[in-house]
């Protein structure tokens, strides 16, 4: 899944029919649970694994948009790059 930010994150899982709530955990504070359709209980993303605990989820969204950014950027150069040596 390719989301932009946290917020486009938890609505793509929603257009999945993912039921997703916010709950509050003595040790970590504010937690996202996930819930699928076909299952009765919810997950909280801790639970899941480190891997999917909200800080996590929101720090992988951001170092791909970083480096998004990067590969944009090295692109552009490299067109001017060439436009330069055409025009030389």
């Amino acid at each position: 899944m390719e989301a932009v930010s946290f917020e486009d994150y938890i609505n793509r899982l929603k257009a999945q029919n993912i039921i997703i709530e916010t709950g509050n955990s003595k040790k970590y504070g504010t937690v996202t649970k996930y819930r699928f359709s076909v299952e009765q209980r919810f997950h909280r993303g801790y639970s899941l694994g480190s891997f999917y605990t909200d800080d996590n989820i929101k720090k992988r969204i951001s170092r791909r948009q970083d480096y998004l950014k990067t590969q944009k950027n090295i692109r552009i150069e490299q067109a001017n790059t060439e436009k330069e040596s055409r025009v030389a």
